[in-house]
Parts: C-alpha cells; structure tokens; sequence
C-alpha cells in the first residue's frame, strides 16, 4: 500500500471501491468531484434520514463511498499485518480521516465499520494517546451534532480497550460517553 498524494475524483473512488483495488490509502482532503460545502450542510438531515430509513438498494453517497474505501485499505492492511507482520497504516492515520469527514463534511459514515476495522491498531501501548487525541476533537467543536458524532466515533473506537485505559483516560472516556443532546443517537 501507497500513500495517495494528489487529488482524486470521487469517481474513480468509487471505481476503486467496486473492483476492490485497496493499493492506495487516499487522504478524504485530496478527494475532489462533489460538493463539499453543500454536503456538510445536510449532513445532520442526512445522519437521521439514514438512521430511519437503511434502504441498501440506494446509491451510496460520496462520504459513504470515502469511507468505504477506507475501510477496505484498512482490512488489506489488517490482513498484510497478519500475513506478513507489516503494518503500513497507523492509528495517526484513522483520525486524520476522521477529523476531515466529521469536521469538513459532517459524516457519521466514519464511526461504525470504519472504527471496527480500525481497531487492529489500537493496543494497550496507544489507547490513551488516541483517546486524549480524539478527546481533544471532541471538546473543540462546539457544533453540538458534530461533538455527538466525535462521541460515537471515540465509544465505538475504544470499545475492545476499556480495560487498558489510564485513570485520567477513564475520566475523559466517561465525560465523552456521558455527552447528550435533545437529538442524541447512539449510546
């Protein structure tokens, strides 16, 4: 796997993804070819239409398509780890994707099966430096949908790791947990 470092149009994306060819982890910054400002506007709507309606006969939308690419990188990863013993992604990695697709495009996409296949690279030895970066996020976005998605990002990234938190991590992890809204979903 390659580092993809110049822009690329979320169709050929979206071609990448539907012929499963994962040679390439694309930063969501350098994916071109939809309309970011108006995406990120919907994207509250968005998040609820999906929660009530799955409809998996549907076109998937671009921060769909972004994210489901990334999850196919990181299974390929995952896999060459297991194979080989190589990692090529870092959990440094993980959350820069997502602070671009909760900040810039207002995506829940990146919490679930993202988080899951991104859990490979959490351990005993990082779980505290990646929840005090995910806490950071959270506690700087001051749009309240966009902190409730930080929160479901973090639960369901740290999920498998309770146990190895800190005391101060434990404190931050039940602060975030405990975060509610009057639309909070999830948890």
């Amino acid at each position: 796997m390659k580092f993809l470092n110049k822009q690329i149009d979320i169709n050929e994306v979206n071609y990448l993804l539907e012929e499963e060819i994962f040679d390439y982890w694309i930063d969501p910054r350098n994916i071109v070819g939809f309309n970011k400002v108006d995406f990120k506007n919907n994207a509250e709507l968005k998040f609820f239409e999906r929660r009530n309606n799955i409809d998996f006969e549907r076109d998937l939308e671009s921060d769909e398509i972004i994210t489901e690419y990334l999850i196919g990188c990181l299974s390929k990863d995952a896999f060459t780890n297991q194979e080989q013993g190589v990692i090529f992604l870092n959990y440094k990695n993980v959350i820069d994707a997502a602070v671009y697709m909760i900040n810039e495009l207002g995506s829940s996409t990146i919490c679930y099966n993202y988080t899951t296949f991104s859990r490979y690279l959490i351990n005993e030895n990082n779980v505290n430096e990646v929840l005090e970066m995910v806490y950071k996020y959270f506690e700087e976005q001051s749009d309240l949908h966009l902190k409730n998605i930080w929160r479901i990002f973090d639960i369901e990234l740290i999920a498998y790791n309770l146990d190895e938190l800190n005391e101060r991590s434990k404190i931050i992890y039940t602060k975030i947990k405990e975060f509610k809204t009057d639309n909070t979903y999830m948890y």
